[in-house]
């Protein structure tokens, strides 16, 4: 059975304060009676409740992951392996987690409570949390005003736009995806592809500019040119791949090679393209960018620039918990290289293929 405070205190006379006081170290508690403490919290292998230590020091010993709501949560296995990584570092500093819709920061009384956050029974869990990792961050994200105004840590998965003022006073941790991007449709030209159609994000998000920025990059560096009936908005998931498959043949039916900006939207491509009778990579090449671990188990395996996205949650808790415990901070922005991984999903374009 476990030794509580109150147990100490009963066996030794004292009140439960002076025991906490001495266990402390607190100088008000005579050398004499700090040892009588000691000498009994080690005979009973005492330890504090990590909460009520907490507690003590004004903690909850909790952080706060804002994701997006369905489908683009945790049925995108991107955000598994992100969290993955966050709970591992937060689970070894004696931290647990909580999620929370990340709208719910849109609301500038959060701290308030639960009435004033317009009666959202999220927001008193949110203003009790140490800090908070904040997903998808938006162009000209609002959220970071409402958190900045909360004067409690956070940190970004993603960067905010390259114009935006807040960015000094906002920790980031990201992938590289102009690079990342750049080098996954270099390996499309590689193969011979010259009409290389892209699959955006929704223009919201922060990363679908940087990702688009990468595609652009590989394309004039190439000495190809930038069409825009070539570009096509999708939403980061299968379905929105699968949607915007059917406008690019329409409007850009000369494509060869299909770049995703995330593999969700790639693989939604490929099933459609299948559905349609075009062959992957016969007819059609198709590439993404992510690689999570569902891209290996497509048919065909799929191409893609690989984010470390386990890496990019323990980061992301890392910098977090310096910040919660007041300790040195990483640098303001954190980027993660991406690496080409190569895969079924993409080959010489049908001209270029042996007969």
């Amino acid at each position: 059975m476990r030794v509580t405070l109150a147990d100490l205190a009963r066996r030794l006379g004292l009140s439960k304060s002076t025991v906490s006081r001495a266990l402390r170290g607190d100088p008000r508690v005579t050398a004499a009676t700090r040892e009588r403490v000691l000498q009994l919290a080690a005979e009973y292998n005492y330890s504090p409740h990590p909460l009520a230590s907490a507690l003590a020091r004004n903690r909850s010993n909790t952080l706060g992951v804002a994701i997006p709501f369905p489908p683009r949560s945790f049925s995108n296995p991107f955000y598994l392996e992100f969290v993955g990584g966050v709970g591992d570092c937060a689970m070894t500093k004696g931290y647990t987690l909580f999620f929370l819709d990340a709208t719910l920061f849109e609301s500038p009384d959060l701290g308030a409570g639960e009435e004033a956050a317009g009666g959202k029974s999220g927001a008193r869990m949110a203003a009790l949390a140490d800090g908070f990792i904040l997903t998808e961050p938006l162009v000209d994200d609002p959220r970071i005003d409402t958190l900045l105004e909360m004067k409690k840590p956070f940190v970004l998965l993603g960067s905010l736009s390259g114009d935006d003022a807040r960015s000094e006073r906002v920790w980031c941790v990201d992938g590289d995806n102009v690079g990342g991007c750049r080098a996954v449709v270099g390996h499309l030209i590689a193969l011979g592809h010259r009409r290389i159609a892209c699959i955006t994000g929704s223009p919201e998000q922060a990363a679908t500019e940087r990702r688009l920025l990468g595609y652009r990059q590989a394309l004039e560096s190439a000495g190809l040119p930038f069409v825009e009936r070539a570009v096509v908005e999708g939403d980061f998931t299968e379905e929105g791949g699968r949607r915007a498959v059917d406008r690019l043949l329409a409007q850009y039916p000369e494509a060869t090679a299909i770049f995703a900006s995330n593999d969700l939207m790639a693989i939604g491509a490929i099933q459609r393209l299948s559905e349609l009778g075009i062959e992957v990579p016969g007819k059609m090449s198709v590439a993404g960018f992510d690689g999570i671990r569902y891209g290996r188990y497509v048919t065909p395996e799929l191409t893609t620039a690989v984010q470390p996205i386990g890496e990019l949650g323990r980061r992301a808790a890392t910098t977090l918990l310096a910040l919660v415990e007041g300790e040195a901070a990483p640098t303001r922005r954190t980027i993660l290289p991406c690496t080409l991984r190569p895969g079924a999903s993409a080959a010489a374009p049908p001209e270029q293929q042996p007969e």
